[in-house]
């Protein structure tokens, strides 16, 4: 009888092992564009789905994964596993953020303004009339050094970014075309341009220290890396 409730002891816990999630510390983290849904697992492979989204998959390197998702204006609940069963699935809430602007306001607001900056003609300087939903390049220099890109959920802009490498890999008129994008998304949102060039300033004096500054209830996160790139990171 002793030998026999031993067996039955190891047998269960066997069952109860291999029914056990390899989807472990899984957590949610949100920037001004998307949603990181990070965590670790035993497999190679994690399969997620939302209620809006089939199965999806993403590959774990050392023993993580990360998947990022556009925000949206609705919290939703995504489920992942080892299995394309999503058997012993995990799950966990994403929530939702908040509306900057209506997409269409912002880009008429945009690109309404028609002038020079420090002598540099950037009339060209337009933001796409109509922005796809979920994340996009909204504006692009000729170059490729000036970047705008934007997070659109039901037509209203959720989050923007603006890239730009700058000091000795800018030009004079690539550094005004970036200050001048700044400015224009300052003024689209209602903010106090004069604030957020403050916060520009101080970062860039700084030598890649973060800096955060809010203005109309509007948050710019600026981040320098001395002599390569500067990330402005804007959201609610």
């Amino acid at each position: 009888m002793k030998k026999k409730s031993i067996f039955l002891f190891l047998a269960v816990s066997i069952i109860g092992l291999s029914g056990c999630s390899k989807v472990k510390d899984v957590e949610a983290s949100k920037s001004a564009l998307v949603t990181t849904v990070s965590g670790t697992a035993k497999s190679s492979t994690v399969y997620w789905k939302t209620d809006s989204d089939g199965v999806n998959k993403t590959s774990v390197k050392n023993s993580k994964f990360n998947i990022k998702m556009p925000n949206t204006l609705s919290k939703y609940s995504m489920k992942l596993s080892d299995s394309k069963s999503f058997k012993n699935a995990k799950s966990i809430e994403v929530a939702a953020a908040k509306s900057l602007i209506s997409y269409p306001k912002f880009s008429n607001e945009f690109n309404s303004y028609s002038d020079e900056f420090n002598g540099y003609d950037l009339t060209n300087v337009k933001v796409s009339d109509e922005g796809a939903q979920g994340l996009s390049t909204l504006y692009q220099s000729a170059e490729g050094n000036v970047i705008v890109r934007g997070t659109i959920d039901d037509d209203k802009l959720v989050g923007l970014s603006l890239t730009a490498l700058f000091m000795n890999q800018l030009s004079q008129r690539e550094t005004a075309e970036s200050s001048y994008a700044l400015g224009l998304i300052a003024k689209s949102l209602g903010s106090d341009y004069k604030v957020v060039f403050r916060g520009l300033n101080k970062t860039l004096s700084k030598g890649g220290q973060k800096i955060t500054v809010k203005s109309k209830g509007i948050t710019y996160e600026f981040d320098a890396k001395k002599g390569t790139i500067l990330t402005v990171l804007i959201h609610k």
